[in-house]
């Protein structure tokens, strides 16, 4: 090994010890310990270093990020055995920034590696005593004892010490003789010692860019950022050690799972996952090689299915294959990315500032990251977030960077793709589809085979699965054009399995929020336009509160896929669609963190009247609070610091933004709420609604039923039908059978002594109707809505295609019924809320339905606003 091997100089002085006949009295080698020739070997790292190494290396590692994905896992793992360092191509740079980062976080330092001399690092006493001692010892005995005949490593592990191993970056199916001894002798050493040696694979990354596809001029001079040349090093440690560089550690190997291996070449398998465990923690960070532009446009026009489909395409419409091919190239050229790692960075140090400027945090949750890269590690990734302002196509990108992940491929609306930030968007790694490409076989096809292509590369993507931003707060129902041409992609074999991870984006204000309240009113969405960027200004005023992000757990294609019991393809697919989207929707709305604002919308929006006291405004949300509590779900951190300084916080500023006044009255302070303003409370009311869904409805349905007691059991059945009324409204959660979800409720209900509840059986108790009556309120505006809707379709029918003329109707009519008393809520006169209950009327066939399907749904509604006028 070279660490045993003199230096030109130390041949040199002991030959010449030797001929001056010197004599020094040195032990012979077989009996020297492991202290005496780690000072021989002189490869250790140290506490402390020289003059250069405090200026240089100490001053720039600070600077290098350490992923810390697995850095609690090593240290565990250090309290439990024995560490060996696991690296490939080591040089003095990357084992001085590995001895730095050791003693910063604690990890036991390495005793020797076997292909450096580290001693020029030391003060200069040292240095001298090392050369003294080493030439000393080659001048009597003529070399040092070899690190593995002599049992020297073997000895370091049996004492508990740790070392650092350099690997031969060469192909993965070839182990060298060197490296193949050093393994056997691990192995042997696991044999007989007390504790676990775990083998644990660290990198410098030198520059966490991509690698390119084709090598730079800088790179076939300098070498390329993945095995850099000892200039280039140098190079790349000045220019990137600051922003690109990073050290990322795999996930510690214990030895003692290869002892029971039957195979004969244990030590390849054991190098093989060490190379195959460095390989999937670099992919993580930096991904498959960027391609440009034009490798993918022809990539998509070499995929044989489409080649078949153009070919149908053009015989059926008796056109030239020349000219659908051309309208396809076309349709390639709208759709695909030309990411730029240049645009990515430049973005990214934009938003650092714009984010904590504008906003007072982003808090992500760093289990859902750590999540993220072991799902990466996987295969292809699909981020789905929740979409509620175009600030998200841009967040998940900083954050991916921020966090050193790859940055994903986005699918962006082509309402995006305007001049100049369709450009710069587009090589921020966006891509564009259309809204609807329904009839459109060519571009379907095209669009799909894109998706494919990503899906082969591995390339980690994102898109939204609402298709649009939610213009009232809540989830919107999912599109299912993406799930659908992934699952074709799969189907055809693009990956062995993809994963879909959910994400939830809460803002505590979201800076377009005013804008969305015309849409919810009615009126048409403005198109994107170039001179909307002279509009930006005005969302460039005050502060937006925090952004928060939370992750769920992964959810499988394949698993999924398995979950149905169907083999012909054409009925599995739209079953697997929409489970998938079920399982996604539900993932997302798990992880929306409940914020002060939404909590304290929902505690004023419980009256319909236009004033409250500021007494019951408390009482709500205080309520409400232990209900979200007893459900566990996630709460913003004020709410779990101080909830009742958070509730004040939040009243302040809705009164600081005049949605709601404070009056001083003769007995008690209120609350005015304007009735212009009901709307954008309700904004924030929303994204926290789908916690309330059941208990409102719940406790309407109780409160609808005059006999008692009440039977869980028919009730179950009245509760399913509302929730397939309001199948486009909100996404109910399957996880439990509708009967012992029901039941948890009760048991609720019963511990706030709200009724009695046994054997099925509820009885309402009475101090308990005004609590009930508070919760069922939370849907008061969606009962409103949908009986608005009803009442306009029966009294002008249309064709429920006409879908925008009878929208149209049903705003006018809300607004008269609101004026004659009818309904008390303004913010139940929604586009958007109308639009669902077509939907829901259409999936039901109310609008095709005999007489008796029709009174049901007035008789339900009628009885459920009955109870509101008590």
């Amino acid at each position: 090994m070279l660490t045993a091997n003199p230096t030109r100089l130390e041949g040199v002085l002991s030959s010449l010890c030797r001929l001056f006949r010197f004599r020094f009295r040195y032990s012979q080698p077989g009996s020297l310990n492991t202290s005496i020739l780690t000072e021989l070997y002189a490869s250790s790292m140290f506490e402390e270093g020289n003059f250069l190494h405090r200026h240089i290396i100490n001053r720039t590692v600070p600077s290098i990020r350490l992923d810390e994905a697995n850095l609690e896992n090593v240290k565990s793992k250090a309290g439990q055995g024995t560490l060996i360092y696991i690296s490939v191509n080591l040089g003095q740079l990357e084992h001085n920034v590995f001895n730095s980062l050791y003693l910063n976080h604690g990890l036991p330092l390495a005793h020797f590696n076997n292909c450096l001399k580290t001693r020029h690092w030391l003060p200069l006493p040292l240095i001298r005593k090392s050369y003294r001692d080493r030439v000393r010892f080659f001048s009597q005995y003529g070399e040092l004892p070899h690190p593995l005949l002599s049992g020297y490593l073997k000895n370091l592990c049996l004492e508990e010490k740790s070392s650092l191993i350099s690997l031969d970056a060469a192909d993965p199916s070839y182990l060298s003789m060197a490296m193949r001894d050093i393994f056997n002798v691990l192995l042997e050493t696991q044999k007989s010692a007390e504790k676990p040696i775990f083998l644990v694979p660290q990198q410098l990354i030198w520059d966490k860019r991509p690698k390119r596809e084709k090598a730079s001029f800088f790179e076939a001079l300098f070498g390329e950022t993945e095995h850099p040349g000892p200039l280039r090093k140098l190079i790349l440690f000045f220019r990137h050690y600051r922003k690109r560089a990073i050290v990322k550690f795999g996930e510690p190997i214990p030895l003692q799972d290869f002892l029971g291996e039957t195979q004969s070449d244990i030590p390849l398998k054991l190098y093989q996952k060490i190379l195959g465990s460095l390989q999937i923690e670099k992919r993580t960070l930096t991904g498959p090689p960027i391609r440009a532009r034009h490798w993918f446009l022809d990539r998509i026009f070499e995929d044989t299915e489409l080649s078949k489909i153009l070919y149908q395409i053009a015989k059926e419409k008796n056109k030239p294959l020349h000219s659908v091919k051309r309208l396809a190239q076309r349709y390639a050229k709208e759709i695909v990315a030309d990411l730029n790692y240049s645009y990515v960075e430049f973005a990214a140090a934009f938003l650092n500032w714009f984010f904590k400027t504008f906003f007072e945090g982003v808090l992500v949750d760093p289990e859902g990251l750590k999540n993220l890269k072991r799902t990466l590690q996987k295969g292809p990734t699909i981020l789905v977030p929740n979409h509620r302002s175009h600030l998200d196509y841009l967040l998940m990108g900083y954050l991916c960077y921020s966090n050193d992940i790859v940055n994903p491929y986005v699918a962006a609306g082509i309402n995006m793709a305007f001049w100049p930030m369709g450009f710069y968007f587009r090589r921020s790694g966006a891509f564009f589809l259309r809204r609807t490409f329904s009839g459109n076989i060519v571009y379907k096809n095209v669009f799909q085979t894109y998706l494919k292509v990503l899906i082969q590369e591995g390339y980690l993507q994102e898109f939204f699965i609402e298709g649009g931003r939610s213009r009232t707060g809540k989830l919107r129902t999912p599109k299912l054009g993406m799930l659908s041409m992934y699952s074709q992609a799969m189907q055809e074999g693009a990956a062995p399995d993809v994963q879909f991870m959910p994400v939830s984006i809460t803002y505590d204000r979201v800076m377009e929020q005013k804008s969305y309240l015309a849409e919810v009113e009615g009126k048409p969405k403005q198109k994107e336009k170039t001179r909307d960027l002279l509009k930006l200004r005005k969302f460039l005023k005050g502060r937006y509160g925090k952004i928060y992000v939370h992750f769920d757990e992964p959810i499988s294609w394949q698993q999924t896929a398995a979950e149905i019991s169907e083999s012909n393809w054409e009925i599995k697919k739209p079953k697997l669609v929409e489970m998938l989207s079920q399982k996604i929707t539900h993932a997302i709305n798990r992880q929306v963190v409940v914020i002060p604002q939404s909590l304290t919308a929902s505690s004023l929006l419980l009256s319909a009247k236009k004033g409250i006291p500021l007494e019951k405004v408390e009482s709500n949300y205080v309520e409400l609070l232990n209900y979200l509590q007893w459900k566990q779900v996630k709460l913003a951190d004020t709410l779990l610091k101080n909830p009742n300084g958070a509730f004040y916080e939040a009243m302040h500023q809705f009164e600081s933004a005049g949605l709601i006044k404070k009056h001083q009255g003769l007995e008690q302070a209120f609350y005015e709420i304007p009735t212009d303003k009901r709307l954008e409370l309700d904004f924030f009311k929303n994204i926290s609604i789908h916690y309330f869904v059941s208990l409102s409805l719940w406790s309407g349905l109780l409160l609808s039923r005059k006999a008692e007691p009440l039977s869980l059991i028919k009730l179950s059945e009245e509760y399913l039908y509302f929730q397939q009324l309001f199948l486009y409204e909100f996404r109910f959660s399957t996880r439990r059978p509708i009967a012992e979800h029901l039941d948890k409720l009760c048991c609720y209900l019963q511990e706030r002594k709200l009724i009695e509840y046994a054997a099925g059986h509820i009885k309402i108790l009475e101090d308990g109707k005004p609590l009930l009556q508070d919760f069922s309120m939370l849907l008061k505006n969606y009962i409103e809505a949908y009986y608005v809707a009803w009442q306009t379709y029966l009294l002008r029918p249309m064709l429920p295609n006409e879908q925008k003329a009878l929208t149209k109707s049903m705003l006018a009519h809300g607004k008269h019924l609101l004026m004659l008393g009818e309904i008390e809520h303004p913010e139940a006169i929604s586009q958007t809320i109308f639009e669902n209950a077509i939907l829901a009327f259409k999936s039901l066939n109310l609008f095709e339905a005999d007489s008796n399907a029709a009174k049901k749904l007035e008789r339900e509604l009628e009885r459920l606003l009955a109870i509101y006028r008590i």
